[in-house]
């Protein structure tokens, strides 16, 4: 069997054809030396940062539950004015 070579349509004429050989020619990326305090560092950052999401997407959900029980409990307990004054009141700020 012979192999075929079919050339994409774009690459014949494309502009970053061009660029994409230059990118190749380029010089290797020198990584800086970091310490393994820096990284431990950089890491008990990233961690903390994880957890704090993972709070603050627990709070986004369950805040407005507890906000609809509270004016569910709220309507069962004293009367449904007292209630819808209450919402009205909390959805004014």
């Amino acid at each position: 069997m012979r192999a075929v070579h079919t050339q994409h349509w774009c690459c014949v004429s494309c502009p970053t054809r061009d660029l994409h050989h230059l990118d190749v020619k380029q010089a290797p990326v020198v990584f800086p030396v970091v310490s393994a305090g820096a990284v431990q560092t950089l890491m008990s950052v990233d961690a903390d940062r994880v957890v704090n999401l993972c709070v603050s997407l627990h709070e986004l959900w369950s805040l407005p539950a507890q906000i609809a029980i509270a004016l569910y409990l709220l309507y069962t307990q004293v009367s449904p004015s007292t209630a819808q004054l209450t919402f009205l009141r909390c959805s004014a700020f």
